[in-house]
Order: structure tokens, then C-alpha cells, then sequence
């Protein structure tokens, strides 16, 4: 798996995946999400100095997000959303081990 930070050009690949069914049941806010909405909060965590956001990517195929907020020092909120095609394979321990060493080694730069 390819980890990196979100970019601007990751936007449609996250909004789709926000809007997913199994996705919005499990969000602590469950209705649809309007694009426009969901532009200004990307851009606004993209800027955020307390929000680390990678993205997962399996060679060229989106594989999902995880979004690290910091609360307090050296706590976070884990968020991870992991696309319907790679749901269900045991990856997201994976995924959240890796995200979160790749989150250390960021905070030491």
C-alpha cells in the first residue's frame, strides 16, 4: 500500500467515499453531503496545522483515508474510511499501524 499526505486532487476520490452507504451508517453524522460542503471542510483540514490526512492507495486504485486530529498533545481522534472493494480483508489494522508511523515520522520533521 502506498501511503501519502491528501491532496487537493484527492477530493472527488473522498467525496465519493464520504458518501458511500456503509460509510455515511457509520459517521457520527449520517445525512448526504453536498460537494460544495464537503470542498470547504477538505480544504480546511488540508490547512489544518493539528489535522494529518493520508491517503491510501493500492498502485493507482484508491483504497481510502485516515485522518489523525490532534485533541491535545500527543492525542489524537482516528478517523479511517476504506473503500467497498477493499472492505472486509483485514487491512485496516494494517492500515492504522502504518498511518500511524508514517504520522510519527512527519512529526519529527
Amino acid at each position: 500500500m502506498l501511503i501519502s499526505l491528501a491532496q487537493e486532487s484527492d477530493l472527488l476520490d473522498l467525496f465519493e467515499l464520504a458518501n458511500d452507504s456503509v460509510v455515511r451508517r457509520n459517521s457520527f453524522n449520517q445525512r448526504k453531503i453536498e460537494l460544495e460542503d464537503h470542498q470547504e471542510w477538505f480544504l480546511s483540514k488540508l490547512k489544518d496545522p493539528n489535522c494529518y490526512f493520508y491517503i491510501i492507495r493500492d498502485k493507482a486504485n484508491f483504497v481510502g483515508s485516515v485522518r489523525f486530529g490532534l485533541e491535545k498533545e500527543n492525542q489524537f481522534i482516528i478517523g479511517i474510511q476504506i473503500s467497498e472493494k477493499y472492505r472486509g480483508k483485514g487491512l485496516a489494522g494494517g492500515i492504522i499501524a502504518d498511518t500511524t508511523s508514517k504520522l510519527l515520522a512527519d512529526r519529527k520533521d
